[in-house]
């Protein structure tokens, strides 16, 4: 069963720190099974291994720490969530954060 996020803390949109680099914010994530898929403007500087940051859903499992799995013509990027939430996420933009570890 799907958790509602109503009081996650986010990084507001374009709010600088060292260890996160916000690429792009997007449209509502689609998922199949516990790979979650979000199109985004552009996946300039990701990679398949990078780990970024996903926050703004509405369900919790779509938002957290995540190593990208997959991406798909530069446009946007699969990752595994931890579970199923049993829904799509009705958030209409989330963000996309690279983090950088180290």
């Amino acid at each position: 069963m799907a958790t509602t996020n109503s009081q996650a803390a986010v990084i507001p949109f374009g709010t600088s720190n060292a260890a996160f680099a916000q690429l792009s914010s997007s449209v509502a994530p689609t998922r199949s099974g516990t790979t979650a898929t979000i199109l985004l403007a552009s996946t300039t500087g990701l990679n398949v291994g990078s780990v970024v940051l996903v926050q703004g859903n509405d369900l919790v499992e779509y938002n957290g720490i995540f190593t990208i799995s997959a991406l798909t013509l530069n446009t946007s990027i699969s990752y595994a969530m931890k579970a199923d939430p049993g829904a799509s996420s009705g958030s209409a933009i989330v963000t996309v954060d690279k983090v950088t570890l180290g």
